[in-house]
């Protein structure tokens, strides 16, 4: 049997607990996965929160992996990892504080717009704690990605 590999990248935050431990959890629950391999992890970088997320002050960082997850099959993986981490999280809403929180960025060249899953991420480009991190593990990102 053929597996396809595809190449995606993560976005991961934390602003509640002990976020460097949130972060690593979700790093070592998400490597865990049989059909998920990280291959490059950017610094984590301390950053404010924007919008409702605050007061606290996030740790952000990128990871670039390959899977032979469909993207939606991706964002169910990621959303176990947020769950299994944060048991409160839905209880306080998406834009609010969380422990951790895992945004699907890029994923190949694919694009989605559905309900539950927009790639590219609709606010990457805004995001220095995304672009920064990105440029960090990948540096011709947009180069290899077309929609970037």
């Amino acid at each position: 049997m053929l597996i396809i590999v595809h190449i995606a990248f993560l976005s991961l935050g934390s602003n509640l607990g002990d976020k460097l431990l949130n972060l690593e959890q979700a790093l070592e629950c998400l490597d865990a996965c049989p059909e998920i391999k990280i291959i490059k992890k950017s610094s984590w970088l301390a950053n404010p929160a924007i919008e409702e997320a605050g007061p606290n002050e996030f740790l952000n960082g990128v990871v670039k992996l390959e899977t032979s997850l469909e993207p939606l099959e991706l964002l169910k993986a990621v959303q176990t990892v947020e769950l299994k981490i944060d048991k409160e999280r839905a209880s306080r809403g998406r834009k609010y504080a969380r422990m951790i929180d895992i945004d699907i960025l890029i994923y190949d060249n694919l694009e989605v717009n559905t309900e539950d899953l927009c790639i590219p991420h609709p606010r990457m480009l805004t995001r220095d704690f995304v672009i920064g991190p990105l440029n960090e593990i990948e540096p011709s990102w947009s180069e290899k990605y077309s929609y970037a």
